[in-house]
């Protein structure tokens, strides 16, 4: 693909996060595909218990109106995500509630499972929104195949959806930290890696869709790879990790290169070797998951798992204890 870089990346917060409204005409729309109604409203009546069991003042009420407008549209292929001022007012609100929620509290308080059970009511609609686009994206390439044409406007559209949701999901799984159930972050992270998988197979590195934030996001890696300077390169690094809706892929990417830089460092190393296969594995897990299209980004003598691997075996081999030749 064209690694000539476009334009820089967008600013924080949710502005470059937009779906716009077309559609392809002569398909069907996805709504009409979800017909059960039931476990559609059992959903919002969810969001609705959530504030209600809360509490919360009449300002809240936009709350439960987002929930409702997310899960519809993680059903079909409307606008949602903007940079609108009543959206983040939403967004703001929605974690404000659920940092009241997750703030420790004294064990023999009788709210500590009430919150628990709220906060469970919006990982489960997390896991419903999330669940509803797979669907969306596992439909494409049989669509695609049966039409004889490639839907990249509909990827864009799905793409944006999924990269507003990450930030959504990304903000959550920092409130759970103080939630004790362990389960909690499982969740949100199993939600987080599928997510990223969605994302993976609407958009990849064969050179379609180069006007999108995913293909500006792996021109920076090449790029922060490339570079002959080490000081670009850790700068580069870090501009990408702070971005806002960083994908899983790109963070795993960078933080190879950045632990390449301490290869030298002693201390540590068996921690760093650990981190590093994790990393790796995550790599395979993704790409497995995800389309052949990823294979040749990842495996190879030049794909992120082979570097990944190699940089541990360079560690072990210079830090790990050394092998002694008997007398001969």
């Amino acid at each position: 693909m064209d690694v000539t870089p476009k334009r820089g990346f967008p600013g924080n917060g949710y502005s470059w996060v937009h779906a716009p409204p077309r559609r392809i005409r002569g398909n069907e729309n996805y709504s009409s595909r979800f017909s059960d109604i039931g476990n559609r409203l059992a959903e919002i009546q969810r969001v609705a218990t959530i504030m209600e069991v809360a509490n919360l003042s009449v300002d809240d009420i936009s709350v439960l109106e987002f929930g409702k407008r997310i899960l519809i549209s993680s059903q079909s292929e409307q606008q949602f995500w903007n940079n609108s001022v009543e959206q983040r007012t939403r967004v703001d609100n929605i974690f404000t509630c659920m940092q009241q929620l997750a703030a420790p509290t004294p064990t023999n308080q009788p709210q500590d499972n009430q919150k628990i059970h709220i906060f469970q009511s919006m990982l489960n609609l997390v896991r419903q929104i999330r669940e509803n686009h797979e669907i969306m994206v596992s439909s494409i390439p049989s669509l695609e195949e049966v039409s004889g044409s490639f839907f990249g406007a509909r990827r864009k559209d799905l793409l944006a959806w999924n990269r507003g949701t990450r930030i959504f999901l990304s903000r959550l799984q920092t409130i759970s930290r103080n939630i004790p159930d362990p389960q909690v972050s499982k969740s949100l992270e199993e939600d987080a890696l599928a997510l990223e998988i969605c994302r993976m197979r609407l958009w990849s590195p064969d050179g379609k869709l180069l006007d999108t934030i995913d293909a500006q996001e792996l021109i920076e890696v090449q790029r922060a790879r490339s570079s002959l300077a080490p000081a670009d390169c850790r700068t580069i690094c870090s501009n990408i990790l702070v971005q806002t809706g960083c994908s899983i892929t790109a963070r795993c990417c960078t933080q190879i290169m950045l632990a390449a830089f301490n290869a030298g460092v002693a201390q540590g190393w068996e921690i760093q070797c650990a981190a590093l296969q994790r990393i790796v594995d995550q790599l395979a897990h993704l790409r497995w998951a995800s389309s052949y299209a990823w294979k040749e980004f990842q495996v190879g003598d030049n794909g992120w798992e082979d570097l990944g691997s190699k940089l541990i075996a360079h560690l072990r081999q210079t830090h790990g204890p050394q092998e002694t030749q008997g007398p001969q």
